[in-house]
């Protein structure tokens, strides 16, 4: 019987919520028994490295901008580094911020400043085309940035144009790339969010994981 020690402490991460929303049980897995997933074949790092590598081309379409180097020993300097870059006007664009409310914590691939005081989300994608569940991505980013008080303006995913002809030369990144506003009618309300987070939690916090099929799309 899989078990773990019960903790009054649990953090969820953006890829965490995500595997919550498609399955508990993944979730609870993910986090308790890391090691009981399957390896990464060859075709999922594939998979992996190449959607590392399109959003390091899409930070390109954002001249000036700022990348937050990733510390996962040094989670605590990421998120003052992102605060206090935040805080500068003349960041135009924050690549890879790392943000903490409560208990949840996210890295936004592009957040880039829009006016005085707003600022717009880019979530970067590898795929042709918009899937349903990258609205939650948005929405776990939106919950966690409004929280420590950044004001998001405008929401978008950008993703591969399909039509988009290589030269073989360099990358034309306003042409490789289609971004997709994220209307208010298809985003994920925060009672949604709040709601799955609280369960996401309780579920975390139980000694043994939910008797549920697990997801495998």
């Amino acid at each position: 019987m899989i078990g773990h020690p019960v903790t009054d402490r649990m953090r969820i991460s953006k890829s965490k919520f995500v595997a919550g929303v498609q399955c508990l049980k993944r979730l609870y897995l993910e986090v308790h028994e890391p090691g009981l997933a399957a390896e990464l074949d060859d075709a999922s790092n594939a998979v992996m490295e190449q959607g590392h590598q399109v959003g390091l081309v899409a930070q390109k379409a954002f001249p000036g901008g700022v990348t937050v180097e990733p510390g996962p020993t040094e989670l605590d300097k990421a998120i003052k580094a992102t605060r206090d870059l935040v805080a500068k006007s003349e960041a135009p664009a924050i690549f890879e911020g790392t943000f903490r409310h409560g208990d949840v914590l996210v890295r936004t691939d592009v957040l880039k400043r829009s006016g005085r005081s707003g600022h717009r989300l880019i979530e970067v994608k590898s795929s042709t085309k918009v899937k349903p569940h990258y609205a939650y991505d948005i929405a776990i980013q939106r919950h966690v940035l409004t929280g420590v008080g950044i004001e998001v303006k405008q929401a978008s995913l950008m993703h591969l144009n399909r039509e988009y002809v290589f030269d073989g030369k360099e990358y034309d990144v306003y042409q490789l790339f289609v971004e997709a506003e994220v209307k208010p009618g298809d985003a994920v309300s925060e009672t949604e969010i709040s709601d799955r987070l609280k369960e996401q939690f309780r579920i975390l916090n139980r000694s043994k994981p939910p008797d549920i099929m697990t997801w495998t799309g």
